[in-house]
């Protein structure tokens, strides 16, 4: 047990000191950071470790990303455009069925993603990282949903000063005048009353 121990010690050691030598010659001598990466990556392949994420170095040449030799944008994920809605429209009614590039959109537009393009200055290749794109605005729920917390696993008394506290929120703003309104013109007519006096 003690040798397995020492030996991950001694693998994310020597990972760490190739990672730092990578990236202290990744200005000074490239080929040399891409020596040291791909070592770093057998390594890894070997210990059972994911590899170097896609986005720290090419994918083509192995050139480190580092400022100066790449450029890169964000690709914004797809809108929801016009002819979308129509086609999802379409989809919903029963009996018609969509072509193959109709159902290709529509899967583009479901499975959509931000993507970060990189482009390196060395070899002049793209490298695309995909991230999640946002949900629709509507999907999380209704406020109501949102705001009120799930009470199956609260305590008695928790439950009792919560409903306590929705009760006093809904007469405030059925009221049309918020706590902190509410406050100012409590406070407001009591100066007026000592100044009256």
């Amino acid at each position: 047990m003690a040798s397995v121990s020492k030996y991950s010690d001694m693998t994310s050691l020597a990972l760490t000191k190739l990672c730092l030598a990578a990236d202290y010659y990744a200005e000074v001598s490239p080929a040399l950071a891409r020596f040291f990466i791909d070592k770093v990556d057998r390594i890894k392949e070997r210990s059972g470790l994911p590899p170097t994420a896609s986005h720290l170095r090419c994918q083509f040449c192995g050139a480190v990303f580092r400022p100066g030799n790449h450029h890169s944008h964000v690709k914004a994920q797809m809108k929801e455009t016009r002819k979308i809605q129509q086609l999802r429209k379409h989809e919903e009614t029963p009996g018609c069925r969509l072509g193959r590039f109709q159902r290709r959109l529509l899967d583009m537009y479901t499975n959509r993603k931000n993507c970060l393009t990189i482009v390196c200055d060395v070899c002049n290749k793209r490298t695309r990282v995909w991230f999640p794109g946002e949900r629709e605005k509507g999907a999380k729920g209704t406020c109501e949903e949102i705001l009120v917390p799930d009470t199956s696993k609260m305590s008695r008394s928790a439950k009792k000063k919560l409903k306590k506290k929705l009760k006093k929120k809904k007469q405030q703003s059925e009221g049309g005048v918020t706590p902190d309104v509410a406050r100012l013109t409590a406070a407001s007519t009591s100066r007026i009353s000592q100044h009256a006096s």
